[in-house]
């Protein structure tokens, strides 16, 4: 992805991006770069800063891992000089608890610091009021950027909220720019880079004790 040649023009620094996910653990790579969030999972153990599945800490560190790790060579993000904002969700019993905590996650960060939101953790069947949250959010000039799903590369389910009107639902492709396997299609699909992406590999063997 050429990050050195996007560093000359900016790593995000002033920009604070929201996180909207299962959490964000302490890890080396992201100490210093995560503000004060909040927690909308409702019953899980611990805060926004417990990441129950171990996948909002790898979706964090891809955007803004630092490199700092004891072992001098620690994952950086595509823009480590931004911070994260951790909102966390819940996975919600029919997806009903889901798509509300999604909802009210959206609203907050609208009316936070944080311009660009990032969802990559959502389910099928959306709902006026999460429209009504997205509307609200761009309304206020945000982006919010949200992963269509990973159920094959023939699959056309619409995942929420990347159907919502005007969010940026993103898919995987790989270097030759062909669908990875797992990628949905639709058109409501944008793309991105999906395969060997290292820092989310590494974040996700930390979270998981492995060396």
């Amino acid at each position: 992805m050429k990050a050195d040649d996007i560093w000359k023009i900016s790593t995000g620094k002033g920009v604070t991006v929201a996180v909207i996910d299962t959490g964000v653990s302490r890890i080396p790579e992201l100490e210093g770069q995560v503000v004060q969030g909040r927690d909308f999972s409702h019953g899980y153990e611990g805060d926004e800063r417990t990441d129950y599945k171990k996948h909002g800490t790898g979706i964090a560190a891809m955007i803004a891992a630092s490199g700092k790790h004891p072992s001098g060579d620690g994952s950086f993000g595509l823009a480590p000089g931004s911070k994260i904002l951790p909102l966390r969700l819940s996975e919600g019993g029919g997806g009903l608890r889901h798509m509300q905590s999604i909802s009210e996650a959206i609203r907050f960060a609208a009316d936070s610091d944080a311009k660009i939101m990032n969802i990559s953790f959502g389910g099928p069947g959306g709902s006026a009021e999460l429209d009504e949250a997205v509307s609200y959010a761009l309304s206020k000039g945000n982006l919010i950027f949200y992963s269509v799903g990973n159920d094959g590369a023939g699959a056309n389910e619409v995942i929420y909220p990347s159907g919502s009107p005007g969010v940026v639902g993103v898919s995987a492709v790989n270097p030759s720019g062909g669908a990875t396997d797992e990628s949905q299609h639709g058109s409501h699909v944008d793309i991105a880079p999906g395969v060997d992406i290292r820092a989310r590999n590494r974040i996700l063997m930390e979270c998981s004790g492995q060396p």
